[in-house]
């Protein structure tokens, strides 16, 4: 079978002919014919992305070229892929992470890294980096991926850093809240203990932030017991002000979710201790799931005393748009009988 016709550059198409004279019209590449085709890409970045970056990219050459159809050269075969992820990231991760798609590149590189040891060697190059990396846009994510792939005593230095600045303050960042999230999700408790009681002591604040609402139910949901319980003592010391607000709503929702009963009981009691506030939290959009969360943990007469007390506001209730009413009525049916 004769070998295809290598087309001339002249003869290509118009789109195709500007592409290929760009590409050969400057000694340097540009940068974004790293996104090209593989058999479109100049010599020095085939079979990586960025090859000519790296010394060691004659280790992965592809060998001896053959004319595809329309006449350009094509690649024989590929590198492994954890070898050519290692030639990519390896001695660029704090610069790469930085980027949208470099970021992407060093989360891959971790997902199909040769063991811990070879991810122990890429988060070692955020060192010195963790606070600017939790606040950067596309950085948060590689941290992040560190954080859940790696064992707890390759990241020691990512909590000692973020320690080292003000807790409070990283988690109501719009991507440090992300960051802080995963530390109190994945990392044992004795290695975050400092930071938990960080954030503990201005749990009143994050409660009603934006972004730290989310820190505070992640704390209520993966926290120890002991831990629960002083956010929850802390959220009760300041109900009227949480419940104002939407994101202290969906806190307090998960205070009365997660953790001991008992303890969940004493929040609802003081809930309903506060004139008007759990027929307020029952008539909102965002408050009404808590209002059943602290229907379904009272007892006795203290179950009664709720129960009158949305009695007394039934038509203001049904009538508000906002309440879910079907799921408060069976609520209340449910636990009378």
């Amino acid at each position: 079978m004769a070998a295809p016709r290598r087309v001339a550059v002249a003869e290509q198409p118009l789109p195709m002919r500007s592409l290929l004279i760009r590409l050969g019209s400057g000694a340097q590449a540009p940068p974004w014919s790293a996104y090209l085709p593989e058999r479109l890409r100049p010599l020095d970045q085939r079979c990586v992305y960025s090859a000519s970056s790296y010394k060691d990219v004659a280790a992965f050459e592809c060998g001896p070229q053959s004319a595809s159809s329309d006449g350009l050269p094509s690649p024989r075969r590929r590198a492994p892929r954890t070898e050519l992820d290692n030639l990519m990231v390896a001695g660029r991760v704090w610069t790469l992470s930085q980027e949208a798609h470099g970021c992407r590149q060093v989360q891959e590189a971790l997902d199909h890294a040769d063991g811990n040891a070879q991810r122990d060697a890429y988060a070692d190059e955020l060192r010195g980096h963790i606070l600017e990396a939790a606040r950067c846009p596309h950085a948060n994510h590689v941290l992040q991926k560190c954080i859940v792939t790696l064992p707890a005593l390759s990241l020691q230095f990512v909590v000692d850093e973020i320690m080292e600045g003000n807790i409070s303050q990283l988690a109501c960042d719009k991507y440090g809240c992300r960051v802080v999230q995963r530390v109190v999700e994945y990392r044992p408790t004795p290695q975050v203990e400092g930071l938990v009681d960080g954030l503990i002591s201005d749990v009143a604040v994050l409660a009603r932030h934006p972004y730290g609402n989310y820190v505070v139910q992640v704390l209520l949901k993966h926290g120890t017991d002991e831990q629960r319980e002083r956010a929850t003592r802390a959220l009760a010391r300041n109900l009227r002000g949480i419940v104002a607000e939407s994101h202290g709503c969906a806190v307090m929702s998960a205070a009365l979710s997660y953790g001991e009963v008992s303890h969940r009981q004493v929040l609802a009691q003081r809930l309903l201790g506060e004139p008007g506030l759990l027929v307020f939290l029952a008539g909102t959009k965002y408050g009404h799931a808590a209002a059943l969360r602290a229907l379904e943990v009272l007892e006795g007469e203290d179950l009664k005393r709720a129960l009158q007390s949305l009695d007394a506001e039934a038509d203001a209730l049904w009538q508000s748009r906002l309440c879910m009413r079907e799921q408060v009525r069976r609520l209340i049916v449910r636990r009378r009988f």
